[in-house]
């Protein structure tokens, strides 16, 4: 049935937003003694806002029992229940119970990337002051927050739902790895004459 396999891409992502900030703090080019030290601060961050990618549900094995299809088959979808079954939470992201193996010989109903994975959302942000120390010679600071708020983003959820004589896997819909690093923060210290 050349109909399901007419859907969304493999890195169909439909919204991406990145944005990216610079601001320099007030005092930047005074020439008072005191403004020198409290001036020269610059804040950056970068706003990353991500949809999930479409991903394929499998029974795990092939069903339908043809040569030429060396992967596993997709199963059925059970009557009312939806396409996208997302339960959220990496635990059991989407809901197994939705599906049932087709029988022996037979291809699936569902189509080809009808789940949608988690999005990301991170925010990196940079401070940084350049400390005057002679007319020539100045220090630069930088701190680095790599993924400030901290925030999980999820990877691809277990999309094998099935074993092979049957019955539900255990871990299908698990979420296991993130595709972001946790929080990391650096500091550097740069010399400029």
């Amino acid at each position: 049935n050349l109909r399901l396999d007419r859907s969304l891409s493999s890195f169909d992502v439909r919204r991406n937003l990145v944005s990216n900030l610079t601001y320099d703090f007030p005092w930047q080019n005074s020439t008072r003694a005191a403004a020198k030290w409290i001036g020269g601060w610059q804040m950056s961050g970068i706003l990353t806002l991500a949809d999930g990618m479409p991903v394929t549900i499998l029974t795990g094995f092939s069903r339908s029992q043809s040569k030429s299809n060396y992967v596993a088959d997709r199963p059925n979808l059970l009557p009312g229940k939806s396409t996208n079954p997302v339960l959220g939470g990496p635990d059991k992201y989407f809901d197994p119970t939705a599906f049932a193996l087709p029988p022996a010989g037979f291809y699936g109903n569902l189509g080809r990337n009808t789940l949608i994975s988690p999005g990301a959302e991170t925010l990196d942000f940079t401070l940084t002051k350049v400390f005057p120390v002679s007319e020539r010679l100045k220090v630069n600071f930088r701190a680095e927050f790599f993924n400030l708020l901290n925030r999980a983003n999820f990877g691809l959820p277990r999309n094998t739902i099935f074993n092979s004589n049957g019955t539900l896997k255990g871990n299908a819909g698990v979420i296991s790895n993130t595709v972001t690093t946790s929080r990391q923060i650096q500091f550097g210290l740069k010399l400029l004459f």
